[in-house]
């Protein structure tokens, strides 16, 4: 046998990996060969459900539904989903529009698979705040189809329970990532696959550390004129900046700078940790690059908690400095460089 054979086969896809584009990876995801999720160039990609089959209760309209395995568990319904935007929590409205649209997407469907008696498929996620939620929290899905003909599906049984036989969908708008999906029959939350939460696995992971660290070394050589407290981030032999110095402490909430367009922050996103806030839960601190010449904290990672904070009222929150540069137009370019390289 050769040294290749002979491998362990989570040290074979390891070495693969260095070499796959995002279709590589995706296909090793279906085959439970990588884990969930990968981080590839600009982009997330996460295992997610689209739909289960069978029955299912349907908590807010206090009604069983039937979903059959037939109408979805299919080549041309696979096909349906190919492009499906994946949306943060659903609109108000049972559709998306233009405004909606542009609110709430934060990628879309890339590959479509049949999974036992269900629907899932390998998402592009692109937002920030969504990827770091979806890693780090137990989440789910919530599909938005339009149905056929609904008021003549229906059937109500001797005990008074309604169930909803669904015919064929009109429409398959989008897929939500959502608190808690329908779908999650035993309770809990698993539309979204995270193997950082629920490492029940021995599979030799490759993450996204090598892509990250080059991105901070071209990141260094050209923010060189950021002046830097050496203090806070003392800096190793060849120059390069060590981000180890960071620190933890609290801050008022008004000397938090935002960095990035309101319309980038998603509602569902706030409502999540203000929830959390209410029950007491302690959240990430909020990473900041400070301006010497103000003091004012500019935020790299946090935007959501922040608004979640000020709803409720908080004033003294949780931050982390990440480094601390001149002024405020040093600290925004930090931020773009750190986010879009």
């Amino acid at each position: 046998m050769s040294l290749w054979q002979d491998m362990h086969p989570g040290a074979r896809v390891a070495i693969q990996r260095l070499s796959m584009n995002e279709l590589d990876l995706a296909r090793a995801m279906v085959k439970g060969e990588l884990t969930s999720p990968q981080r590839y160039a600009n982009v997330s990609l996460f295992d997610i459900r689209i739909t289960g089959s069978g029955m299912a209760y349907r908590s807010k309209l206090k009604e069983h539904v039937w979903r059959s395995p037939d109408l979805y568990l299919n080549d041309d319904f696979l096909a349906r989903c190919n492009g499906l935007p994946v949306v943060w929590e659903h609109p108000e409205k049972s559709v998306l529009d233009s405004k909606e649209y542009a609110k709430r997407i934060i990628g879309s469907v890339f590959i479509p698979y049949i999974k036992n008696d269900e629907v899932w498929a390998i998402a592009k996620i692109y937002d920030d705040e969504a990827i770091e939620q979806m890693t780090e929290e137990d989440l789910s899905t919530s599909p938005a189809i339009v149905l056929k003909d609904v008021e003549n599906s229906k059937l109500v049984t001797d005990d008074g329970k309604t169930i909803l036989v669904e015919k064929d969908a009109a429409l398959l708008d989008h897929i939500a990532i959502c608190s808690a999906g329908v779908w999650d029959k035993d309770g809990s939350s698993i539309g979204v696959r995270s193997d950082s939460i629920r490492a029940d696995s021995n599979e030799i992971v490759i993450n996204h550390f090598k892509l990250m660290n080059d991105k901070l070394d071209s990141f260094l050589m050209r923010f060189d004129e950021i002046d830097f407290d050496e203090s806070e981030h003392p800096r190793a032999e060849d120059g390069k900046f060590i981000s180890g110095g960071s620190s933890s402490k609290k801050s008022l909430i008004s000397k938090i700078k935002t960095t990035q367009a309101k319309s980038e922050t998603k509602s569902g996103g706030v409502k999540m940790y203000r929830e959390k806030i209410r029950k007491g839960e302690k959240l990430k601190p909020i990473t900041v690059v400070k301006a010497k010449d103000t003091g004012d904290l500019y935020i790299l990672d946090g935007h959501h908690r922040l608004e979640a904070y000020k709803a409720e009222g908080k004033n003294d929150i949780p931050i982390e400095i990440h480094a601390e540069v001149a002024n405020g137009k040093k600290a925004r370019e930090f931020y773009r460089a750190m986010r879009y390289g």
